[in-house]
């Protein structure tokens, strides 16, 4: 819980990444944080569904398009995991 606020802090090092157009880095960082707001649903996550959406649209750039119509899809039912399996 201590370290929740690295939430945004992590994004926004993916947004960065990003605009070095280098999608595969950022999607990697963009797995991890799913993966552990996934696997911590009990603490008080603010951005999951932006996590997907960002996923989504790496995903795309990085022209996987079936990961990135998942994830998008998986974004718009909070409910739902990320993309099961595809993270390391």
């Amino acid at each position: 819980p201590d370290s929740l606020f690295l939430e945004h802090e992590v994004l926004k090092f993916a947004d960065l990444v990003g605009m070095r157009q280098d999608s595969q880095k950022q999607i990697s960082i963009l797995e991890a944080l799913c993966s552990k707001q996934e696997e911590h649903r009990d603490l008080p996550w603010k951005l999951q569904r932006r996590t997907k959406l960002e996923l989504a649209q790496a995903y795309e750039r990085n022209a996987q398009m079936q990961e990135a119509v998942d994830t998008a899809a998986k974004a718009s039912h909070p409910a739902r995991a990320c993309v099961p399996g595809r993270y390391r």
